[in-house]
C-alpha cells in the first residue's frame, strides 16, 4: 500500500464524531490541502484534542469529506468534537512503508533504466562508463603518469598484473601466463629468442641483431628451431639429436622436416656427431646430403658405402645433431 504526504496539510473537525463514526468532515475548503488517495493509497491523519490523540487512516477523499479507518499505529478510538485538531503528521508507519528494500531496490532499477546522465569525455565533465571503469582497474598501484622505464621495470610486473590489458591490438588476456610458464620450462636457449613477426617488410623501432643482423622472426615447433634474419638469411636447427637408421646394407639414412620452410633453393646440410659406433671401422663411408628427394621442406641425408661392400646390419645407426643454412627469400 502506498503511504501519501502533503506539506502543510492541517485543520479541524466541522462536525462532532464518535468512537464508531467512519466519516470525517474538514473545516469547509480544508480537504484541497490533503492528498486524495486512490487505490491502494492513504495517507495518516493524527485527531488530538486537549487531553487525547488518535491516529487514523484515509483511504478516500471527497472534497473536505473523509474516509477512515479508525485506531491506528496503537492509539484507541474515541470520540471528538467541533474545532478539535485533524492533521496529516509523519507517523511511524509512513516511515516504515517507504523504507522497504524492495521499494528502494525498485527505485534504483527504474533510475538505472532511465537515467541519462552525460559520460565523461576528454574535454567535458561527466560521469565514468564501464569501459574506463575496467581500464582503470589494470592500473598498478603506485602507477604515475611520467613513470620512466627504470620506472616500470622496478615494479616487476608480472603476468598477473598484466591479464586483461587489451592495448593497441596486443590481447594479453590469458597469453601472458601461459608465455612466462613455457619459456620458464624450456631449457633449449634456441626456443627463447623473441617472436618477432613482419618477415621482410618488418617495420620495428630496434629489432634485434645477432651479429649486426637484424632478427625479423624467429620461433620453434616439434621439428626444431628457426631464425629468419633481415638479409633473408633462414637457420634451422634440429630439435635434439637425430639417428640416421638402417635403410640397407650400404646405406644409413635419416629424413629431416624443417620446422620452416626454406625459399626456392635446397638449404646447406651439416651433421654434429653424437654417436657414430656403427660407422667405426666401416669402409669407404661417405656422408651425402641432400639425397634425391629432399624439398625446401625436408631434406634427406645419409651415410653410404662407396665401395659397395655392405657394412650396415639391421640395428646399426649413428645420431647427431643437424643444422640447415639457406634462404627464406
Amino acid at each position: 500500500m502506498t503511504a501519501l504526504l502533503a506539506n502543510n496539510a492541517t485543520s479541524t473537525l466541522a462536525s462532532a464524531i464518535t468512537d464508531t463514526d467512519t466519516t470525517v468532515v474538514l473545516a469547509t475548503g480544508d480537504g484541497a490541502s490533503f492528498p486524495s488517495p486512490t487505490g491502494d493509497g492513504w495517507f495518516p491523519l493524527t485527531l488530538q484534542n486537549s487531553s487525547s490523540l488518535e491516529i487514523v487512516r484515509i483511504t478516500a477523499r471527497s472534497g473536505d469529506s473523509l474516509q477512515v479507518v479508525r485506531a491506528q499505529e496503537g492509539t484507541t478510538a474515541q470520540a471528538f468534537s467541533v474545532g478539535d485538531s485533524a492533521e496529516l503528521r509523519f507517523t511511524e508507519a509512513v516511515h516504515s512503508s517507504y523504507g522497504q528494500a524492495a521499494d528502494i531496490a525498485l527505485a534504483v532499477s527504474d533510475h538505472a533504466a532511465t537515467n541519462d546522465h552525460p559520460l565523461a569525455t576528454t574535454i567535458a565533465k561527466g560521469f565514468l562508463s564501464a569501459a574506463d571503469k575496467t581500464k582503470l582497474d589494470t592500473v598498478e598501484s603506485g602507477a604515475t603518469a611520467d613513470q620512466t622505464k627504470a620506472d616500470i621495470d622496478a615494479l616487476k610486473i608480472d603476468a598477473d598484473t598484466l591479464d586483461g590489458i587489451d592495448s593497441l591490438g596486443f590481447d594479453l588476456a590469458g597469453d601472458a601466463d601461459t608465455a612466462v610458464s613455457d619459456h620458464v620450462a624450456e631449457t633449449d636457449p634456441h626456443t627463447q629468442y623473441a617472436g618477432l613477426d613482419g618477415g621482410a617488410s618488418a617495420n620495428f623501432a630496434s629489432m634485434p641483431q645477432v651479429g649486426g643482423d637484424p632478427i625479423v622472426e624467429s620461433g620453434s615447433n616439434s621439428n626444431g628451431q628457426y631464425t629468419k634474419f633481415s638479409d633473408g638469411t633462414l637457420i634451422c636447427v634440429s630439435n635434439g639429436e637425430k639417428t640416421f637408421t638402417f635403410n640397407s646394407a650400404d646405406e644409413l639414412l635419416h629424413e629431416w622436416t624443417y620446422p620452416t620452410a626454406f625459399s626456392t633453393y635446397l638449404p646447406s646440410l651439416s651433421w654434429a656427431a653424437a654417436s657414430r659406433d656403427s660407422l667405426v671401422g666401416a669402409p669407404d663411408i661417405v656422408q651425402e646430403i641432400n639425397v634425391s628427394g629432399s624439398t625446401t621442406s625436408r631434406g634427406l641425408l645419409r651415410f653410404w658405402s662407396s665401395g659397395g661392400t655392405g657394412p650396415f646390419s639391421p640395428g646399426d645407426f649413428c645420431t647427431g645433431v643437424l643444422t640447415a643454412i639457406g634462404r627464406w627469400f
